[in-house]
């Protein structure tokens, strides 16, 4: 076995030692014939080089046309898998999507080779992404680009996968061709391998005593500057096409090697003199070296500026050295990244990012990955949000253009275009749309290595190109893209390798498609200055000297407004390293952006001052009126409210007074400075208020592991985390005052939402994708009632595949417009008024959930049908809204308005007479948005509505507790063999569940229980002679007794029992789910207890806590953000619960084993649910069919009941699932 496993790697490095050889001599059509005989496809199915085809038989484009000098047929599969090579004038990406797609149209599988001069190659394999919603199925094409003169190891591993292997039919082949041009796969294995070679570099520098994080942080920046040559490499602007390469093998050709001055005399000259443009002082470099290094083109900005990291005492061997050369040359790198719909098998600058994000804080000593919660955001998800949030800009902003020809013209697929630009030019449009696009500013408040602003800068460059093919205008792409950055991108990230690696990313994309005359490359520096669009700092907390504030208004004088126009065109002048920019260096732009800000607060307290004057005037007034004619009695009382109100304002005038005046003199030394939004940004905020369109991916972090930004987190105690969430919490009340209070326990993407609203101009567009847990749980409840009352709800996107597929967390992509608020006074009651003063009441909310993954339903078509669905029933309950869900075979929506989504929250005083009308007493209490609108089957809301009268709250029954917490497991909890090693009196003893997995049934046999727990309530001197004693000891000598629970309590060792409950009902909920009768054991806090009001209720609420019924209401209620495949239901979820009592009295259904959902219900998962009748288990249908009974549920919709559950619970599962997959 062992042989022929040898024989194969020696035939497969035979194989491509020979491809390697031939391609490096291909010069002719007949040399790509001889590649596919070499791999050894047979001579049945290969044509020759007198198989050509006319450019008449393909329904090409003239202009395509005219570019095609030859077609040749290479091979086929019996007509079903052709290979044509075509020789063309030009090998531009459009071109050959332009081609592809005509090939497209006349055979279903295909594969298709460009060459021009032969010199360059490109393999294109074309893929349909399934759709059911456009004309066209959407054209995937992956590309796998071949230099002839730089021939890579993933060139010819990708080729070599396609060696034929006599595959029983054409099928088995493309399946072959299909794995074989995998991006993924070289993502992979370069990301593999790239670790390896990181930490191995890393440990060497920790071995010369340089600090852990210092070793981390140089390793990233090192490595990283080391790649981005690579990428530039593939523009030719470098001496030598493998310019690294060259000079290490120069290098050695010198026998230099193991002199070990590489790094120090070498490398070090290259980063620091020869891409800053100081060539001059190179020295000590043998002459043919230093004249391909002297033409570097000159590469300004942060990544190779000597900084504190190169200070360091630091050698790297020459042995290291051929270990990073060695796996950098391996690889194919492209400066393109990929699309959705286009990609090449190489690897991209999105790397950058994905090593960032994941090598950044692996080491725990410095920062924690988990801690910060980066999740990377995959590009179809990235696209769809850019595209989605530009169609409302757009519409807000030309309301006179019906809002469904945005949807057309931002996300029909290329091929499908030319109706919708007709469209625009008959309009004449065209202008009206640059202009507006002239005007968008783009903001990603935790924008990580730049992902969004990416994607956006691509899909806006795409609408741009449009735009200039039909007004006949020819901006490079250099100029394009630098101009859409410039005037329209703006991120901020706490992190600086973050930001650098969002630079990176972005210089790249500009220069794609870029062409320089090296000449122009020394000439002046290549890259833009980015640094005032990036910046680094924390986008929550927004204080200076400890002090938070708000200063942003519409209102600031023209004289200020012209300054921060002057401002914004000199920062134009900077980011372009224009000759006449007034500013020279990032410190000068900052110390202009502290004095202009200086001027804004002294107009901010100007204004500030004049309202207190306005405030005692009208109090002065109304004083002498109330006086001079006297009033009744319940107007003295409204007067009293108004007067204390305008005194209450009056003195918050004052305050804000006095923390502006302290914070100017705060900004003497501008160096000092914190990143803050309103200065750093000024122009911004000065010129309209705030961006156009807030974007991003916030990071994902549990309340309990947030942390102060870069903080190393050994350092971290418990005050400075509870000092940084007051921070956190006060910087919202700043920017929004009528936030009551923000839950402690909200997780950290929470405070993201409230500040990236804050950040929108009146016309602007929140796009977040977070964690869906905000939908369900109770730390969301005030995001939910401050968006009902004041922001407009636009969507909220759900579909079944999970986006992160590296990280454990459901998501959802949010998308709202502005916050609205109204200023005034109020003069009449004040509850009232203030319900006046919520203006969104009337919008229409909308939930989405696609029933397919984002890749086969995005399309315009879907997108309008969603746009258009409206809420035609209003001011009813859940069961009659309903009524409005729209459902095809790629979505359901369920559009709602936000006053009903805030009454099914609102709670009233039992006593409260509603005929009142809504909202004139009680709160809200937080609802279930994901639950009820997003994942609910249509038949919850029938068995709600047949339900009415009869279903009552479990809290109704009984009382719901949490088991029991002893904050010392290890001490307190034995297993069988503990107990027969401390021999513990049975006293001191009782059976314990700690776990579902202890429990197989209702009633359990208590010899499956084999856990107990230590309850003992006497003191020491009861105690002595006893084994509890000498245990309590020994807990005692672990300084068990001194934990800060148990410190204050001299009998430490008492734990608290719950009084007996009834029934015990689960916390998390996999596959299987039943609940427990409590027959006096001591219950676990992972675990729920009810103590029933009439013991006499016991059997009916058990029977019904067990049927399917239960399976459907935890799906709807529990919460899935958390992954894995586990719900998460709360005591307040099981209070909710709708249950009646039920008479069932089949005893073996309560002690035999309960099974999985699937098998009680007699559906199998592997199989398509609703193609399956259901088969329930016998008895549990006996008990189902008593509930079904009851509610009038006809045949058809008793099974739509189990299809329900487990449909739900497969795609929770399988969501999970989709994680695994891809580990």
């Amino acid at each position: 076995m062992c042989v022929s496993k040898m024989n194969n790697e020696i035939k497969l490095l035979e194989l491509r030692r020979k491809m390697q050889e031939n391609i490096s001599k291909i010069k002719s059509a007949e040399d790509i014939f001889d590649l596919f005989k070499l791999l050894n496809y047979p001579g049945k199915v290969l044509f020759n080089t007198s198989s050509k085809r006319k450019k008449e038989t393909f329904d090409f484009k003239k202009d395509d046309a005219q570019r095609i000098k030859e077609i040749y047929s290479i091979l086929s599969f019996d007509e079903n898998l052709p290979v044509f090579l075509l020789e063309t004038n030009t090998l531009t990406p459009s071109f050959i999507r332009s081609v592809t797609t005509t090939f497209d149209r006349q055979y279903l599988h295909f594969l298709l080779i460009f060459a021009s001069d032969y010199s360059e190659v490109v393999f294109v394999f074309p893929k349909r992404e399934k759709t059911e919603n456009s004309k066209f199925p959407k054209l995937k094409i992956t590309k796998l680009i071949i230099d002839k003169n730089e021939i890579h190891y993933t060139d010819v591993q990708t080729l070599s996968d396609i060696y034929f292997e006599k595959e029983e039919n054409w099928r088995d082949v493309w399946r072959k061709w299909n794995k074989s041009f995998s991006v993924e796969r070289v993502t992979e294995s370069f990301f593999k391998k790239y670790k390896e070679i990181f930490f191995t570099l890393r440990d060497e520098l920790i071995k010369q005593n340089i600090s852990r994080k210092e070793s981390h942080e140089f390793t990233l920046q090192f490595l990283n500057r080391i790649m981005f040559i690579y990428f530039i490499s593939r523009k030719r602007w470098l001496e030598h096409p493998r310019f690294i390469g060259w000079i290490w093998s120069s290098y050695k050709k010198l026998n230099k090697y193991s002199s070990e001055e590489f790094y120090e005399k070498w490398i070090r000259q290259v980063f620091f003199k020869a891409f800053n443009n100081r060539s001059n002082e190179i020295t000590g470099l043998p002459e043919d070296v230093t004249k391909v290094i002297s033409n570097s083109p000159y590469l300004n900005g942060g990544l190779f500026r000597q900084n504190n990291l190169d200070d360091l005492k630091i050698k790297i061997t020459d042995r290291m050295f051929e270990k990073i050369f060695d796996f950098f040359e391996k690889y194919n790198f492209t400066i393109k990244e990929d699309m959705p719909l286009e990609s090449e098998v190489a690897v991209d600058p999105q790397m950058i990012g994905y090593v960032y994000e994941s090598l950044a804080n692996v080491a725990d000593e410095i920062y924690d990955r988990n801690d910060f919660g980066i999740f990377y955001t995959p590009r179809i998800e990235v696209d769809f949000m850019c595209r989605r949030s530009l169609v409302e800009y757009l519409s807000k902003h030309l309301p006179e253009v019906p809002k469904e020809k945005f949807y057309h013209l931002i996300f029909d697929l290329p091929e499908e275009k030319e109706k919708i630009e007709e469209w625009f030019a008959k309009e004449k449009l065209w202008r009206k749309l640059e202009e507006t696009l002239d005007n968008l500013s783009v903001v990603d408040p935790a924008c990580g290595s730049g992902a969004f602003l990416v994607g956006m800068l691509n899909v806006v460059a795409e609408i741009y190109r449009m735009i200039y093919k039909h007004m006949d205008r020819n901006l490079t792409d250099f100029q394009l893209k630098n101009r859409i950055i410039q005037y329209s991108l703006y991120g901020v990230d706490v992190m600086p390798w973050a930001i650098h690696a969002a630079e990176l990313r972005l210089w790249l994309q500009i220069i794609v498609e870029t062409n320089f005359k090296k000449e122009e490359l020394r000439k002046d520096p290549l890259l833009p200055n980015l640094n005032l669009n990036l910046r680094i700092g924390d986008s929550l907390v927004q204080e200076i000297g400890g002090l938070t504030f708000n200063v942003r208004t519409n209102d600031l004088k023209p004289p200020l407004k012209k300054k921060l126009e002057n401002l914004k065109q000199e920062k134009r002048k900077y980011f372009e390293n224009s000759q006449t920019a007034k500013f020279k260096t990032h410190e000068e732009v900052k110390k202009e952006e502290v004095m202009l800000f200086e001027e804004i607060i002294d107009e901010r307290i100007e204004s500030l001052k004049c309202d207190i004057e306005v405030l005692r005037n009208s109090f002065e007034k109304r004083t002498k009126q109330v006086g001079l004619f006297g009033t009744a009695k319940v107007q003295i009382e409204l007067e009293i409210k108004i007067d204390k109100e305008i005194d209450n304002k009056i003195k918050n005038n004052g305050e804000e007074i006095e923390k502006l005046t302290k914070i100017k003199g705060l900004l003497e030394d501008p160096e000092k400075k914190p990143f803050v939004w309103d200065i750093d940004f000024a122009e911004i905020f000065g010129d309209k208020n705030g961006f156009d369109i807030v974007i991003g991916n916030p990071p994902y972090v549990r309340q309990e592991m947030i942390s102060p930004p870069n903080t190393i987190k050994s350092e971290v105690g418990l005050e400075d985390r509870r000092e940084y969430k007051e921070k956190r919490i006060n910087s919202v009340k700043s920017k929004f005052p009528d936030v009551s209070g923000i839950d402690k326990r909200s997780d950290y993407y929470i405070y993201f939402y409230f500040h990236g609203l804050s950040l929108l101009n009146e016309k602007g567009t929140f796009t977040f994708i977070t964690s869906n847990s905000w939908l369900d749980v109770g730390y969301g409840k005030e995001l939910q009632e401050f968006l009902l009352k004041r922001a407009p709800i636009i969507a909220v996107y759900d579909n079944p595949k999970r986006s992160f597929s590296h990280a454990d967390v459901n998501t959802i992509i949010a998308l709202f417009g502005c916050p609205v608020f109204k200023e005034e006074i109020r003069f009449e009651d004040l509850k009232a008024q203030e319900i006046k003063n919520w203006p969104m009441l009337n919008n229409t909310a909308k939930f989405v959930m696609f029933k397919k993954p984002f890749e086969e339903v995005l399309s315009a078509k879907n997108l309008i049908e969603i746009d258009v669905a409206k809420a035609t029933i209003k001011g009813q309950g859940i069961t009659e809204l309903v009524k409005n869900v729209v459902k095809t075979d790629d979505y359901r929506v369920f559009p709602v308005t936000q006053e009903d989504l805030l009454e099914d929250g609102w709670e009233y005083p039992e006593d409260y007479d509603k005929t009142k009308g809504r909202f004139k007493s009680g709160s809200y209490e937080g609802n279930k948005w994901g639950g009820k609108y997003l994942r609910a089957p249509d038949i919850f809301y029938t068995i709600l509505e047949k339900g009415k009268g009869k279903l009552i709250e479990l809290r109704k029954f009984g009382n719901l507790k949490r088991g029991v917490t002893t904050g010392l497991n290890e001490f307190f909890y034995f297993d069988e063999k503990q107990i027969k090693e401390w021999k513990i009196e049975n006293e001191f003893l009782k059976l314990a569940i700690v776990s579902p997995r202890n429990c197989e049934s209702i009633y359990i046999n208590k010899k499956q229980i084999k856990r107990f727990v230590f309850l003992c309530h006497r003191d020491k001197k009861e105690l002595i002679g006893t084994n509890a004693l000498k245990y309590i000891k020994w807990g005692e000598s672990q300084a068990f007794h001194k934990k800060p629970s148990f410190s204050n309590n001299k009998k430490w060792y008492s734990l608290r029992e719950n009084s007996n409950s009834d029934i015990i009902l689960y916390k998390h909920v996999g596959d299987k789910e039943y609940p427990i009768k409590n027959d006096n054991y001591f219950v676990n806090n992972v675990l729920y207890e009810i103590s029933l009001l009439d013991k006499k209720d016991m059997k009916g609420i058990l029977s019904f806590l067990s049927s399917s019924f239960i399976f459907l209401f935890e799906e709807l209620q529990g919460q899935v953000g958390l992954g894995e495949g586990a719900l998460v239901l709360k005591v307040p979820d099981w209070k909710k619960c709708p249950v009646f009592r039920i008479d069932f009295s089949n005893e073996g259904f309560f002690r035999r084993p309960i099974k999985s959902i699937f098998e009680e219900l007699g559906i199998n998962p592997d199989k398509p649910i609703r193609e399956q009748e259901p088969a329930p288990l016998s008895d549990r249908a006996e008990l189902d069919n008593i509930i079904f009974d009851e509610l009038g549920l006809s045949e058809d919709k008793r099974k739509e009941v189990y299809w329900s559950v487990c449909e739900m619970v497969k795609q929770r599962l399988d969501k999970a699932g989709s994680l695994k997959k891809k580990k």
